[in-house]
């Protein structure tokens, strides 16, 4: 099967758990039937929203998995895009990832750069995927998300030293605020590279340089939301466009006032898919924290915006 484009808004998906800390597969199945319905273009699973850093190698291929019966076979209804994220593990693990990714169908993988060790230069990293690129032959996407890696050099720094060292190199996840690299890293070599955006309240800003698609995890809770913007931008439509991105901002706000990701889970559950807690060191939001976060979603207007079933 040809790998679907990845292009569009993409879903950041939750990764299930129940209220012990174990994986609930089945959830995946709800997951996946509503991001269908919802209009996105595709899902990018075990990321940040997917609290990669707690899972272990063997869980990651398990949900994985899941999600590839679900979006590879079309089961979901509207076949998903399918990107799975196999970095910040070892290299060995990350290259085992990759190739259970091609194994199960998905349609591209991303991994963040390294945190420790941290590649010092560009050439460094470069030399990391090469490694993953080698061993697996699906479209590869840089994670670029300095705040967590601390890998702070600019991707438009990156893209101009690659050159063919990853040839299966077809774009990044830009997780920043630096939109004067995100604009350079557009227009690197004519456009070579697809430029995922992936702070979803700066969406517009993104739209404007050029950006191919963007991945968020409002794009599944808050979809009108992302579209609208979308849609309003390509008519020519600024006036509404921004208004849509300064409620996404609000959004955002409030979310992390109410405890970021962990907020964005509890939302989910309101909304009708329980997903369960976080993993520690996350956190749970629940009694009156969760019903102060109700609270202002509702007064913000953005309550009604929640996608549920």
């Amino acid at each position: 099967m040809k790998p679907k484009p990845i292009a569009g808004l993409i879903a950041a998906a939750h990764t299930p758990f129940d209220e012990q800390g174990e994986l609930r597969l089945e959830i995946i199945d709800l997951l996946a039937g509503r991001f269908a319905r919802s209009g996105v273009r595709g899902v990018f699973v075990c990321g940040t929203t997917g609290e990669f850093f707690s899972l272990d190698v063997e869980e990651r291929l398990q949900v994985a998995e899941r999600w590839a019966e679900c979006t590879v076979s079309g089961a979901a209804g509207e076949r998903l895009a399918l990107v799975v994220h196999i970095g910040g593990v070892q290299l060995r693990e990350a290259v085992r990832l990759a190739r259970h990714a091609k194994e199960i169908g998905a349609d591209a993988i991303a991994s963040i750069g390294p945190g420790l060790p941290r590649p010092a230069s560009p050439a460094e990293l470069a030399r990391y995927l090469a490694e993953i690129s080698a061993a697996c032959d699906l479209p590869l996407f840089l994670y670029h998300i300095p705040a967590l890696t601390g890998v702070t050099f600019t991707v438009d720094a990156f893209l101009s030293c690659v050159g063919e060292r990853v040839p299966t190199l077809r774009g990044v996840k830009f997780s920043a605020l630096d939109l004067v690299d995100f604009g350079l890293s557009v227009e690197r070599e004519q456009g070579r590279y697809t430029m995922l955006f992936g702070v979803d309240e700066a969406l517009l800003s993104a739209l404007v340089l050029g950006a191919h698609g963007a991945v968020g995890t409002t794009y599944g809770i808050l979809p009108s939301l992302g579209q609208g913007l979308v849609d309003s931008f390509r008519r020519g439509d600024l006036e509404r466009a921004r208004e849509l991105e300064a409620l996404s901002e609000r959004a955002a706000r409030i979310f992390e006032r109410h405890g970021g990701h962990a907020a964005m889970k509890a939302i989910v559950r309101f909304s009708g898919i329980d997903c369960g807690p976080m993993r520690a060191p996350g956190r749970t939001v629940e009694g009156a924290e969760l019903r102060a976060l109700i609270a202002e979603l509702d007064a913000a207007g953005l309550l009604d915006l929640v996608l549920r079933d």
